[in-house]
């Protein structure tokens, strides 16, 4: 018996070995995991600063993009902003204010790239700095190169060249992506099927006259896609009107506009009028003028509906009771019934255009401009579907205005985009 409570007592040691040895694989196993966590809040640190980098240098591109569409000087037209550059002397020029070169008359002896600086006191994007190079290649072709820095560095196109390592950068090209769209505006009417004139409808001039209507036309014809594209750099950077609804009485000029979702225009007060400043953009079926007077001036500007129709007949409705004055364009991608006044005093051109449902024009005046259908879907019948539908009005043609706002291969309406983008 003694022996064998010595035995047993000899056991209660066992539980501290076993402790022990537990601590132990536990501190073999713990430290390893500790510095693999270690190294994956590193990585994912390191990720999250290269990411910021990267958007930080693509802010550079965006806004290099911007210059291009809008600092170029056309005709007298084109914002101006800060940039170095150096002649071919060497000469550094520094904080010129001009347009684009070589758009700008004043500003011809540059050695390529300019450049220029988006700055902050504590970093203008993400904590960085940006600086930007923007290199005219060839016709309509530039290459933009943006760099984030940190705010406190000085830096300068040769120090990045001789550095690259140090920097993240981004370089792009850029080019004009939009075709030439004006033999769509060359006819009183074009229609990709065929066309319908009833009642007391008329074209000046008539079908198979030079410019009169155009049957199954066969030339270049914009998609949803470049005309989204297109339009929607003129609403960069707003925010969504939050209403489905404008009063005319509220809104003596509007544009740049966006609407994300239906909208409707009317007016509170007879004989308001709205002016167009700039593109109005919508995304859902739109009414405009069907229960009260006003004038809708286009002033040389578009509304362009990104809808089609959604199985209803027509994506834009423009009723009697309004008025419209001066020249632009009404464009949609579904079906457009037209049924204005037209001011007989302040007319000018008008591109009506439906990308792919019906033109329906049904004019209160004369309508001066191209009304134009691209509808071609089959009929169950098997004959040509009609793209346009002309009502009892007169529709006249004129020469389109040269900055009618819509792609004609024209420099006004040339529209710059990204063709290739490398990140270093």
């Amino acid at each position: 018996m003694l022996n064998i409570f010595r035995f047993r007592h000899s056991e209660r040691g066992l539980a501290l070995i076993y402790a022990l040895l537990l601590l132990a694989l536990g501190a073999v196993i713990t430290v390893p995991l500790l510095s693999f966590m270690n190294t994956g809040l590193v990585a994912a640190q390191v990720y999250e600063e290269n990411t910021m980098k990267i958007y930080a240098a693509d802010a550079g591109i965006q806004d290099a993009l911007w210059k291009i569409n809008n600092c170029r000087l056309v005709g007298d037209e084109g914002e101006e902003f800060l940039f170095n550059y150096k002649d071919t002397d060497g000469v550094l020029y520094e904080d010129v204010l001009g347009h684009l070169p070589p758009s700008d008359p004043d500003i011809l002896d540059v050695v390529y790239p300019i450049y220029y600086y988006i700055e902050g006191a504590s970093g203008a994007v993400n904590g960085y700095d940006v600086m930007v190079s923007i290199e005219y290649r060839s016709q309509n072709i530039f290459e933009v190169i943006s760099t984030q820095y940190d705010p406190e560095t000085i830096i300068t196109p040769e120090f990045v060249n001789n550095n690259p390592s140090e920097f993240t950068s981004i370089k792009a090209w850029v080019s004009t992506v939009y075709g030439d769209y004006s033999g769509i505006t060359q006819n009183a009417i074009t229609s990709i099927s065929q066309i319908d004139i009833t009642g007391q409808g008329s074209t000046d001039p008539l079908e198979g006259e030079p410019n009169g209507p155009l049957e199954f036309y066969s030339g270049a014809w914009p998609t949803t896609e470049l005309l989204e594209h297109f339009y929607s750099q003129d609403i960069v950077g707003l925010d969504s009107y939050n209403s489905d609804e404008i009063d005319v009485n509220d809104y003596p000029t509007i544009g740049p506009f966006y609407r994300d979702g239906n909208l409707t225009i009317e007016s509170s007060e007879e004989g308001a009028t709205i002016k167009l400043t700039d593109t109005i953009y919508i995304t859902g079926y739109t009414l405009i003028g069907q229960t009260s007077k006003f004038f809708l001036d286009l002033n040389g500007n578009t509304i362009f509906v990104l809808y089609d129709g959604d199985g209803s007949d027509f994506a834009l409705q423009i009723g009697s009771n309004c008025t419209i004055l001066g020249s632009g364009c009404i464009i949609a991608i579904g079906g457009i019934k037209m049924m204005p006044n037209i001011d007989t005093d302040n007319y000018g051109f008008i591109l009506t255009l439906s990308v792919s449902g019906l033109a329906l024009l049904k004019p209160r005046g004369d309508y001066h401009g191209t009304l134009a259908g691209g509808f071609n879907e089959p009929l169950p019948s098997g004959k040509d579907p009609i793209s346009v539908d002309l009502q009892n009005g007169n529709l006249y043609w004129d020469t389109p205005p040269t900055n009618l706002h819509f792609p004609t291969g024209d420099d006004s309406n040339n529209k710059f985009g990204i063709l290739s983008y490398i990140i270093s």
